[in-house]
């Protein structure tokens, strides 16, 4: 007989509604891993500094400066929701996001994670829930997968 008791039995069949504070606070929300909401999506300043390449320009011997294209990344902390202006995203869920492949990271070393903006922000889009249609991002598969990532085993899509 097994007596495991399963923390996750409810992922499989129903969403948790949004907290009342979320919704009170208005905006846009994302349940952006199951049963988790989150309202807020962060805005960012025009960067002080961008990586340029020089190309030829149309007259011999002139260059143009052209921005290269690369992703930004912010260090993963474990106050990752205040400083990126999510309401209600902790460490421990954005970690979960990481190695469940929902979010692209990078280790650059030794405890020294950082996390792509854009791939978040993707994610955040991609989990908008739809209240008129009442569709999910969480289909029952990836929540089969979310489970299998808290519980520690090895989840792939």
């Amino acid at each position: 007989m097994d007596t495991t008791l399963d923390l996750f039995a409810d992922l499989e069949f129903s969403a948790a509604p949004p907290s009342a504070a979320l919704v009170a606070a208005g905006g846009e929300m994302s349940e952006i891993s199951p049963g988790v909401w989150v309202s807020g999506m962060p805005e960012f300043d025009t960067p002080s500094h961008i990586l340029c390449r020089l190309i030829p320009a149309e007259a011999p011997g002139t260059y143009r400066l052209e921005p290269e294209p690369y992703p930004g990344y912010i260090r993963m902390t474990e106050d990752i929701g205040a400083r990126l202006g999510i309401i209600g995203l902790s460490e421990t869920t954005m970690r979960r996001l990481m190695w469940c492949g929902y979010v692209e990271h990078f280790i650059s070393s030794p405890g020294c994670t950082y996390i792509s903006i854009e791939s978040l922000l993707a994610h955040l889009r991609a989990t908008r829930n739809d209240a008129a249609r009442e569709t999910s991002f969480w289909t029952a598969k990836r929540r089969l997968e979310w489970k299998a990532t808290c519980a520690g085993g090895a989840a792939s899509r």
